[in-house]
């Protein structure tokens, strides 16, 4: 307790009152002081707060979140909001999400969900902007929320991705109008089926979009939507596709994804990058096996057509259950494609290996190799990098943390992986033999490239200008 503000103990039931919500020092005091009563009364705005859900009248407006805190043994807090006026109520979460925040990358999360909450989400058009743009660190997600066309364009321009299964009254024909005419052609984030009613609406437009709309389309075959409408995924003016692969999606939905292996092989397909994700954690997988690998084994004969014009390809190796159809989906499809396939430039994928990466080298096109490592590298495992790199100076490894996506959830998680052991390994692999090249020319080029790529690493720099000392002089 302070002096700023008030709290008043009221019965002998643990309930509190709170007077002077505007100088609490920071969203963590008032969370605690939450955390301490059955029900804290915010006298200012006659609505009540609690992280105890159950002890909430069911004839009240109720509105509840999830918040980051910093606790080893509790890492979100409940925290729900109810009043009998959503006007009061709105205003109650906005005075509360916006007291100063000592934590930096809080996470809060909204939830329209069942059980006597509210699934209108309660904010006005301006209390929603001022939540997403106060705190610059804080992130928000919405989930399962009905939104007015108002709303649903404020997350768009600020917070797609935060959007999770909510739907539109309107069925996203605002949100329609506002991507056509007023975005400035700026790219946006991921859309993965974040406006659940809104898809046939948005995937019509993407067919006719002057500029790529999204940096990525989720085309998940199990979302229920119009079967005609997913043929346009393939024409959507966005610069990336991504599909799922399951055993299961295979056997029944194999109709849906048939628009996408036409595109790829007749070279129409509109996005120039395509992400695959391979999962075969499925308890069906031993049924629906052969269904499985007949259409894997159809999309990499559609990108193995000489029509195909897919620019880059990333594989989503990391949920393939199995070492045997991890080894049938490299050796058997993947390799015999790279060896017809001629327009590929970039390849990203979660395994890498000398046969592949020998593959790889023989590719007319094919310079760019993403790969996102699980592991530190060692001499014993990836040593061979030594003698492919001098073999191969045109190629180039770019090492990311891995983004794997999870169409269930409706988002898409990072994973940090040893990027930068993986960069200083594979430098050194490199360069060290870079005095060896009899081409002063060729040698020059390759120095002024790795000078230039590496400008942010003075140690990097230094072993180059060591080596080379004889070439610069």
């Amino acid at each position: 307790m302070t002096s700023d503000y008030t709290i008043k103990r009221v019965g002998n039931k643990g309930n509190y009152r709170l007077i002077g919500l505007e100088k609490v020092e920071n969203l963590d005091v008032f969370l605690n002081e939450v955390d301490e009563a059955t029900r804290l009364w915010i006298e200012d705005l006659k609505v009540f707060a609690t992280s105890q859900p159950k002890q909430s009248p069911g004839d009240y407006i109720r509105f509840k979140c999830e918040i980051d805190v910093d606790h080893q043994m509790r890492p979100t807090q409940v925290l729900l909001f109810y009043g009998k006026k959503v006007k009061s109520l709105a205003l109650a979460v906005e005075r509360v999400l916006s007291l100063p925040d000592v934590c930096q990358d809080r996470s809060v999360e909204f939830l329209g969900l069942a059980g006597g909450t509210s699934k209108n989400l309660i904010f006005l058009p301006a209390q929603l902007e001022k939540l997403l743009t106060l705190h610059a660190t804080r992130s928000y997600m919405f989930t399962c929320f009905d939104l007015s066309p108002q709303q649903a364009i404020l997350l768009a321009r600020h917070n797609l991705e935060g959007v999770r299964f909510c739907s539109i009254s309107d069925k996203g024909e605002a949100l329609v109008k506002y991507l056509e005419h007023n975005n400035d052609k700026r790219t946006f984030g991921a859309y993965m089926h974040q406006f659940n009613n809104a898809w046939n609406n948005i995937v019509t437009f993407l067919t006719r979009a002057p500029c790529p709309i999204f940096e990525e389309l989720l085309f998940d075959p199990c979302h229920n939507t119009n079967a005609g409408c997913n043929a346009f995924i393939v024409q959507a003016n966005v610069k990336s596709i991504a599909i799922t692969l399951s055993p299961i999606i295979t056997r029944t939905r194999k109709a849906s994804f048939e628009p996408l292996l036409h595109a790829l092989y007749d070279g129409t397909l509109v996005a120039p990058k395509l992400r695959v994700c391979f999962d075969t954690h499925d308890r069906n997988q031993g049924i629906f096996l052969d269904f499985y690998t007949i259409a894997v084994q159809a999309l990499f004969v559609a990108m193995s057509s000489r029509k195909c014009q897919l620019k880059e390809l990333h594989l989503q190796l990391s949920d393939v259950a199995d070492e045997h159809t991890l080894d049938f989906i490299v050796e058997k499809c993947l390799m015999p494609m790279l060896q017809q396939n001629k327009s590929l430039e970039t390849l990203g994928i979660d395994v890498l290996d000398q046969l592949l990466l020998n593959t790889i080298a023989n590719h007319p096109r094919l310079r760019n190799i993403v790969h996102a490592p699980f592991e530190e590298p060692t001499l014993r495992e990836y040593g061979f990098l030594r003698e492919w790199y001098p073999q191969n100076p045109s190629h180039h490894i770019w090492f990311e943390h891995m983004t794997t996506i999870l169409p269930h959830e409706g988002r898409r998680v990072v994973t940090e992986c040893p990027v930068k052991e993986w960069r200083k390994f594979v430098f050194f692999c490199q360069f060290k033999r870079l005095r060896h090249v009899n081409n002063e020319r060729a040698r020059s080029h390759l120095l002024v490239t790795a000078l230039a790529n590496h400008s942010d690493a003075p140690q990097q720099i230094y072993f180059l200008l060591r080596g080379n000392q004889d070439l610069l002089a």
